[in-house]
């Protein structure tokens, strides 16, 4: 198949590097020119993705028209802060025969939407599939053995995305709840973040634990509330990916919340350097919350603790409350 991937990210050289494997053509796009010459000339970005070498074959292009044209499948890898802006440059260049393949994880904060819900504004297509699970870029990239969901409502998209990823290290779940596997790829990194400020305040294994218990029923009955179905938070999109996210010191989302509980100076300094996606999503989740008027006692000490600089330690307070 003729793939490209938006977005030149660890996660999207992650993804053009199991699809080359898999035998595609793959075309990887990026907003910026340096970015492009950088992966044209060194065939790798040692700063975020760390030992890994882009094939020779894998091109890179900043031309939009270029990596619209007469594809199968558009993966989209850009940080979901910047999904409308990318989707909008693409309008004039999709052709309605190509599958978009929705990566990025997250709700836009400004009014709101899903990631599925900007390339149906935008694209006027239903052949969307969102892609998420328990993965960190690295390891794919490494051909470790791996599991991610993805969701569609659309076969033909279903079955393109499947071959195009499929491998003897990479299983793939198939499901149809695109907004519940959304609503987990998010908020998973909420909880990473809130798993962190356990750690940060020197809590036990054994309450971080009893707090990511507590998230899973959580995140279920927000995925309900919002039209979603609630098993969806059984998938490697839901209780997969919070295990690993909230469990490892690669995350950035942990090693964020581990700096608010530790009340480190270095939190502005790692705010300000390093892409959080827990924390840009919070303010969407929330905002949604707040307008569907649906409670959730995790989310608003999580938004407290993060945005409104409220002490940390109400985090303990409110896994104890009765």
């Amino acid at each position: 198949m003729k793939i490209t991937v938006f977005g030149t990210g660890a996660y999207g050289m992650a993804l053009a590097t199991v699809l080359k494997r898999n035998h595609h053509q793959v075309l990887m796009w990026t907003n910026f020119p340096e970015e492009r010459d950088l992966l044209v000339k060194e065939r790798k970005n040692e700063e975020r993705l760390k030992g890994i070498h882009l094939d020779d074959e894998i091109e890179i292009t900043c031309d939009i028209e270029e990596a619209c044209r007469k594809k199968d499948l558009l993966v989209m890898a850009v940080p979901v802060a910047y999904l409308e802006e990318t989707i909008q440059k693409m309008q004039d260049f999709y052709e309605r025969e190509s599958s978009v393949c929705i990566a990025s994880k997250g709700l836009e904060i400004e009014n709101g939407l899903f990631a599925h819900e900007i390339v149906e504004k935008y694209l006027n297509t239903d052949q969307i599939a969102v892609m998420s699970g328990p993965t960190f870029a690295i390891d794919l990239a490494n051909d470790t053995v791996c599991a991610l969901t993805v969701a569609s409502n659309d076969l033909k998209t279903a079955a393109r995305v499947d071959l195009a990823f499929h491998n003897e290290h990479l299983k793939l779940e198939r499901w149809e709840d695109i907004l519940g596997v959304e609503l987990c790829g998010g908020m998973k990194n909420i909880m990473a973040i809130a798993t962190g400020i356990l750690n940060g305040l020197g809590q036990s294994e054994s309450t971080k634990a009893f707090f990511q218990k507590r998230a899973l029923q959580e995140m279920a009955t927000i995925i309900e509330a919002l039209g979603g179905n609630e098993n969806t938070i059984f998938t490697y999109a839901g209780m997969g990916d919070l295990i690993l996210t909230c469990n490892s010191l690669k995350s950035r989302n942990y090693t964020y919340g581990s700096l608010i509980g530790m009340k480190s100076k270095e939190r502005k300094e790692y705010e300000e350097n390093t892409t959080i996606e827990g924390l840009y999503t919070l303010q969407s989740i929330y905002s949604l919350l707040q307008r569907k008027k649906i409670a959730s006692s995790l989310m608003d000490a999580i938004y407290d603790i993060c945005i409104q600089k409220e002490d940390p330690t109400i985090l303990l307070e409110v896994l104890v409350e009765k």
